[in-house]
């Protein structure tokens, strides 16, 4: 064999084995450096909405809703506030770590964000009669599932031996995962449904996602 070549496949298997002890990542799908950053980037912009969603339901006391339906809201978005900020704090120790089980409790962080904002039990629980108020609670708890997907889309597997595998997304799927692109969704269809109730629009009117890129 050629000095070159071994040179060559040295520097190729050194690699391989930096890669490997960097989280085991393999497959052909987004980079670690991408989804990290998406991920991010989508947790990021979403986070800010949270309280001003609060606020603007704690607004409609007494104008669409009761004191206990508001109390209802308050829990569950701030429920997801926090389980939003644990699934930052883990994105952000995966970056600096490359622990695999970081992505396991992410992952399960996302689905439990699923579970608590399940839109028909909500709703159900809720009893809302004020028309646009339904409105604006269903907008905004699709699109914050939408996110949730978003980032599962992105997310890594982990196998049970603990290596990360990539996930296939395609170059549209990459661009509607942008923060901005959701951002974009988010506010388009809060204003898309607008209704007559004067009261229900002045309370919504500081609800604004504001993208945020890493």
């Amino acid at each position: 064999m050629k000095p070159d070549r071994r040179k060559f496949l040295g520097l190729l298997g050194s690699a391989m084995i930096v890669l490997s002890a960097a989280g085991g990542f393999s497959g052909c799908g987004v980079a670690v450096a991408t989804w990290i950053q998406m991920g991010l980037g989508l947790i990021n912009t979403i986070l800010p909405t949270i309280p001003s969603l609060i606020t603007a339901f704690q607004g409609l006391t007494g104008k669409g809703l009761t004191d206990a339906q508001v109390a209802k809201l308050t829990s569950v978005f701030n429920g997801a506030h926090d389980l939003f900020s644990q699934a930052l704090t883990f994105v952000q120790q995966y970056q600096a770590n490359n622990d695999p089980n970081l992505i396991t409790k992410i992952q399960d962080l996302l689905n439990q964000i699923k579970t608590s904002l399940n839109l028909q039990q909500l709703l159900a629980d809720l009893q809302v009669t004020n028309a646009a108020v339904v409105s604006k609670i269903t907008v905004v708890v699709n699109s914050f599932i939408e996110l949730v997907n978003d980032v599962l889309i992105i997310l890594p597997s982990v196998t049970p031996t603990g290596q990360v595998h990539a996930k296939r997304v395609s170059e549209a799927q990459m661009a509607r995962l942008k923060p901005e692109a959701w951002a974009a969704r988010f506010n388009g269809a809060l204003a898309s449904s607008k209704g007559q109730n004067a009261e229900v629009e002045a309370a919504f009117s500081n609800v604004k996602a504001v993208p945020v890129t890493q």
